[in-house]
This record gives structure tokens, sequence and C-alpha cells, in this order.
């Protein structure tokens, strides 16, 4: 079973070790001291083989003075720079809830690639959204689809003083969704409309309204 000392062993590894940044027993437990921790050498080695039992890929390098790093990581620094410009170049992601997905998405990377993460992306001057319920609402709609519920909204369109206009004077939407895309930096929901019987697809700009109890299909 893994105890407090493991996961703040684990968390300081983690953070701050990779295959140029590498600490000894002796600097784990100077770290363990800093949470009023004491652990001997033996202690510590089988901390760290726990942790490797449990999947987390720790090197040691043999030497006089054995010294560990995090070796595999979740992503290669490549891979997470071109989600974090995926995460900068969306339209739909407001810039604060870029900024914190793009602070999530850097501590998948070894501490010594998280400086090269640390850049501007240059967009063609798109506009990033406001409203913070978008990305949520992709989601719930994804959640609607798989488990075969129908879902109820309001849509609406902006008009030139920038005030909804909702369409058939604000009445409820209802469609049993069949699937999502994107396309053109928006995503689309093709679904079943219950009003006229038939399919059609709608543009994820409309303010949702859920029902408290969504109706199975």
């Amino acid at each position: 079973m893994l105890t407090n000392r493991t996961l703040i062993i684990f968390k300081y590894l983690w953070e701050t070790t990779d295959e140029s940044h590498l600490v000894s027993l002796a600097d784990i437990s100077a770290f363990l001291k800093q949470h009023e921790i004491t652990a001997d050498p033996r202690t510590l080695r089988k901390d760290i083989e726990q942790l490797t039992e449990f999947g987390v890929d720790i090197v040691k390098d043999r030497r006089v003075q054995n010294l560990y790093h995090v070796a595999t990581r979740h992503f290669e620094a490549p891979e997470v720079k071109l989600l974090i410009d995926a995460v900068q170049s969306a339209r739909f992601i407001t810039p604060r809830r870029s900024k914190a997905l793009v602070k999530r998405l850097s501590s998948f990377v070894a501490p010594g690639d998280t400086a090269l993460l640390k850049r501007h992306l240059y967009i063609d001057s798109r506009s990033k959204a406001t409203n913070e319920s978008i990305y949520l609402n992709v989601d719930r709609i994804q959640t609607a689809i798989t488990e075969r519920k129908k879902i109820s909204f309001c849509y609406f369109d902006y008009a030139p003083t920038k005030e909804r206009d909702l369409r058939r004077g604000g009445q409820v939407y209802s469609v049993s969704p069949f699937a999502m895309f994107w396309n053109n930096d928006t995503y689309y929901l093709v679904g079943f409309h219950d009003h006229n019987n038939k399919s059609q697809s709608s543009v994820l700009t409309a303010s949702f309204r859920w029902r408290s109890r969504m109706k199975p299909l």
C-alpha cells in the first residue's frame, strides 16, 4: 500500500527529474525533511521499488552514489507542443481556459523541457470565445450521444448590437443527438429534431439549457 511518504517521493521525482536532472537518495531525504518526514536509505529504496511496481518508469543510474530519474512520461515535448498549439488556436476555448489547459499540459513533460513550451503561438488574428460553457456543452452532448438520451436547448443568433436574438421566440429545441463533427474551427451537432421530424445539423453557438432529467431515445 502506498504511503504519504511514497507519494511525496513520486511527486518529487516526477516534477524535478529527467535524463539530465538526476537525484540521489540524499536529495530525496532532504526533500522529505521539508515535509517533516525522515527515512533511512533502505526505506527510500523500498519506496522507489514500490513506485516502479506500480508502473512508474524510474531509472537507477548505478554510480558510487546511485542516482534516480523518471524516464518515460505520458507525452514527449513535441507532442505536447502540438496539443498546446491546438488549444491556443481553437476559437471556442476562452483565453482563461486556454491558459489553464496549457498549464496542465505542461505538467506532462520532463522538467528540462518545460521552458520549451513557454512560447507564443501567432494566430491569424482570430478572436477567442468568451463563453466558458461551450466546451462543457460539447462534453455533455457527447455523453448524451453515448447514453442515447435527448437534449434540449434554446437556439440564438447574435444581433448587430451583440445581443442574443432567440430563434422561434425562445422556444426550446428538443433533439435526439446522433453525432458531432468538427469543421472550419466549429463544432456541429447532427441529430433528429422532434419539431419537424427530420434530421438536421445545428451549430453549437446556441445557449444550451439542460433539463434536469434527460429523456432516453
